[in-house]
């Protein structure tokens, strides 16, 4: 993604792994009949969004939360004034969660449906040195290509089609 967006702009780009997917540890390339089979209790239980469980052999929320925060901090820190984040919808809802103060275990509550290349918007003030979120979600400039909506998915957690 970050290489076809970077046809049109031409932006230094730079791979930064603390940007990277959350991390669904054994969870990870199974299909929603396979996740619903061997990970029903923990699916059931997250869904309850008591806690911020860690997914089996991965990550929680808090974890992928500070590993990215620590990399948008430095970013914030310089001098662009632009600066585009290619990312996941699991690291951007741990950001998202992390920056309001809410705890962990709400992450579901934002966007269950991030749509891919969907694009939120932080803007960061430094003379507070806070984070605001001014856009989350927004796929008008994909509203056309239809096919490449999430609805159309038929593995992950937040699949609708085997619904």
């Amino acid at each position: 993604t970050a290489d076809i967006i970077n046809e049109s702009i031409g932006a230094k780009r730079v791979i930064d792994e603390r940007f990277r997917e959350i991390e669904f540890g054994d969870m990870t390339g199974l299909s929603n009949e396979e996740l619903k089979e061997q990970y029903k209790d923990f699916l059931n239980e997250r869904a309850k969004m008591t806690k911020d469980m860690t997914y089996p052999g991965g990550e929680c929320g808090k974890d992928a939360f500070d590993r990215g925060y620590e990399a948008l901090c430095e970013i914030a820190q310089t001098d662009y004034e632009n600066v585009a984040i290619v990312t996941h919808g699991g690291l951007l809802r741990s950001l998202l969660t992390g920056i309001m103060g809410a705890p962990f275990s709400k992450c579901l509550v934002i966007g269950r449906q991030i749509e891919n290349c969907s694009i939120s918007e932080l803007l960061y003030d430094k003379q507070t040195g806070t984070f605001h979120i001014e856009r989350l979600n927004d796929y008008a400039h994909i509203e056309n290509y239809d096919e490449l909506r999430r609805k159309h998915f038929t593995t992950g957690f937040f699949s609708t089609k085997n619904k």
